[in-house]
């Protein structure tokens, strides 16, 4: 039996890059082994040249299950992103997003753009003082973060996503 497909949009920051490319790697490796669904995303790398790369966003907005939200400094800074990307997960009736703690972030000193109401994705031990960003730990922990976010995602989708999927997957781990 197939699994259900997932489409989910990553709305990050430029600027944060090189810690998105790492951060998605290990993310990946887990939505590939995945049991209930089979994870697709969108970003901006999909951008064809030539593509009228407004059109081809908007488009895929509009046709992912889910945000995945980086969120950082920069991505909270970022123009585009709050007039383009934010609105299609924190207006009302938005589309589920997962805010994620890319980089660390004030949350007294930041504005967070509609974010603060969102539980934000990172990491607890205790091993830590506080919870921390994805780009504040070492290779073993960034791993732990990616399967953590993982499995609350995963879950979150077992339990709500497209019912009739929901129930089927259920029904099969019965």
């Amino acid at each position: 039996m197939s699994k259900p497909q997932v489409k989910f949009f990553v709305s990050y920051a430029h600027a944060n890059n090189r810690a998105k490319e790492q951060f998605m790697a290990l993310f990946t490796e887990q939505t590939a082994a995945a049991k209930h669904f089979d994870y697709q995303f969108w970003n901006d790398k999909e951008l064809q040249i030539g593509s009228d790369w407004r059109e081809s966003i908007n488009t895929a907005l509009a046709e992912t299950d889910f945000g995945l939200l980086l969120v950082s400094p920069a991505f909270l800074g970022s123009q585009f992103i709050v007039a383009n990307e934010l609105p299609t997960y924190l207006e009302q009736g938005g589309k589920r997003c997962f805010p994620v703690m890319l980089a660390p972030v004030d949350f007294d000193r930041h504005d967070f753009k509609g974010l603060q109401d969102q539980q934000i994705f990172m990491l607890h031990s205790s091993d830590f003082k506080a919870p921390r960003a994805f780009s504040e730990l070492k290779l073993k922990r960034r791993a732990d973060f990616s399967y953590a976010l993982f499995a609350q995602i995963d879950d979150w989708l077992v339990a709500n996503f497209k019912n009739d999927h929901a129930k089927l997957i259920n029904e099969v781990a019965q």
